[in-house]
């Protein structure tokens, strides 16, 4: 995720055309903080999509990655994973011996609680 005051930035076509990285999709947040951003964008193949919230725009970039069958940048992969398998239970998808023992800890808890 990427995040720059909004004065710095005057151009955001620009700013996106000039990236590095290619077509990994991403999160750009513009102004404000994370908590509170002004303006959110899911990033991909430079094209810009702009969203209404940053949960949108974390939402549509999991997604994208998954649809295409991308793998994750390695410095957000755990969290990418974690959301995947964790929060949205993608079926049939486990890259990490950690999140599996992880699923099968919060099945166990789940059904011991029953």
């Amino acid at each position: 995720m990427k995040h720059h005051q909004s004065e710095e930035i005057t151009d955001l076509e620009h700013c996106v055309a000039n990236t590095q990285g290619g077509s990994q999709p991403y999160v750009l947040v513009l102004g404000g903080s994370i908590a509170n951003p002004q303006q959110v964008f899911t990033i991909v193949e430079k094209t810009i999509l702009p969203q209404n919230s940053l949960l949108k725009a974390v939402d549509i970039c999991l997604k994208l990655v998954y649809v295409f069958d991308i793998h994750y940048q390695p410095k957000c992969s755990g969290a990418w994973q974690f959301l995947e398998n964790v929060v949205y239970e993608f079926k049939g998808v486990v890259r990490s011996n950690l999140l599996r023992d992880f699923r099968a800890y919060m099945a166990f808890k789940d059904s011991a609680m029953c």
